[in-house]
């Protein structure tokens, strides 16, 4: 399969993910909880944030349900390990732990955003932006706090090296999280908020060569879920992350 080819594949697996009904296209609420129990209509029940877990006290004719077993009563769900699916109905409300901070968002499969959507704007594919880099490991990886697009809440994750590549004969960097095996960007831009979205974009490399030469293919940039939604806690990039280029490749601002 060719590179055009290979690149229409990965585009129609993300118009298949981000159009998902459990996408972030079917994101219609985030509320954050407080200590003590609280409604947020039309969800129902009553949540409260406890340590590390979300408390939701319900009856059993409200419809939520934890695995299949209805909530009649008060039901403790354990986020410090993960985000906890809660169904009502066809939707979904999720519990969820961000930077200690607990809160509950809606996944409707119903979403008009969802409804309405018919694929990704993109810049058509460009070989000039698959670029050969180099992947500079760390001595040792380092662990940093990485802002959100939510005030108040930020994210911890390790930085293992540094990706660097060349355009148009000038060198630029880009620190790296993951490892060797699949690095990860997260990276702005001269395009960002003009034809691309404004928080950020992300960039998932393949396994680095045991020479440290890595393929940055700018034209798989994508959006994160906060371009398509007000209810996602994205990661925004660190400072050293904020190319002075405009990228013109990848996923463009959604429609």
């Amino acid at each position: 399969m060719d590179l055009i080819a290979q690149w229409r594949e990965w585009a129609a697996g993300r118009d298949a993910a981000i159009g998902a009904p459990d996408g972030p296209l079917s994101l219609t609420a985030l509320e954050w909880l407080a200590d003590e129990d609280t409604a947020h209509p039309p969800i129902p029940g009553r949540w409260r944030s406890d340590g590390g877990a979300v408390v939701v006290t319900a009856s059993g004719s409200e419809g939520l349900s934890v695995d299949g077993v209805p909530i009649d009563g008060t039901v403790r769900l354990d986020t410090a390990a993960g985000d906890v699916r809660v169904s009502w109905g066809p939707r979904v409300v999720e519990a969820i732990l961000r930077d200690g901070a607990a809160a509950i968002r809606v996944r409707d499969p119903e979403a008009p955003a969802r409804a309405a959507f018919r694929g990704l704007p993109r810049y058509g594919f460009d070989a000039a932006w698959r670029l050969t880099g180099r992947y500079v490991p760390f001595a040792e990886s380092r662990e940093v706090t990485v802002g959100s697009v939510v005030e108040g809440v930020s994210h911890r994750d390790v930085v293992s090296g540094e990706v660097r590549f060349d355009v148009s004969g000038r060198e630029h960097g880009l620190l790296a999280f993951g490892g060797p095996e699949r690095l990860w960007l997260l990276f702005r831009d001269g395009t960002s908020g003009v034809t691309t979205a404004a928080s950020a974009r992300s960039l998932v490399l393949p396994p680095v060569e045991g020479d440290g030469t890595v393929i940055v293919d700018f034209n798989r940039a994508a959006n994160l879920p906060c371009a398509f939604n007000d209810f996602s806690t994205c990661p925004v990039p660190l400072p050293e992350n904020r190319l002075s280029v405009l990228v013109e490749a990848g996923e463009r601002l959604p429609v």
